[in-house]
């Protein structure tokens, strides 16, 4: 899905995998994973579809997800406490 912006700029919705060899000032993802067991499914073991969405944001990575559940994953759960010590995590409060 693209949509063209006021400014000229477009808003791209796509699957990681669309994103593979290009990069974008600012990438927003979602990980809609979030559940009591903490499963991450299969998807976040992949690392190189991993790789791919981190990794092509030029100025601005922003990540939306339940960090219990990514906690489960051991490459996550060293990111969130590595950008919780930076104040990089915004929590969500209810």
């Amino acid at each position: 899905y693209s949509k063209g912006g006021a400014s000229g700029g477009a808003i791209e919705v796509h699957t990681v995998d669309k994103f593979q060899g290009r990069d974008k000032s600012i990438i927003i993802i979602s990980f809609v994973r979030s559940n009591s067991r903490l499963d991450c499914g299969t998807l976040l073991l992949d690392w190189r579809r991993v790789n791919v969405a981190l990794t092509r944001a030029k100025h601005k990575l922003i990540l939306v997800g339940s960090s219990s559940t990514l906690a489960s994953v051991p490459i996550f759960d060293a990111m969130l406490k590595a950008l919780g010590r930076k104040g990089c995590l915004a929590p969500y409060k209810r």
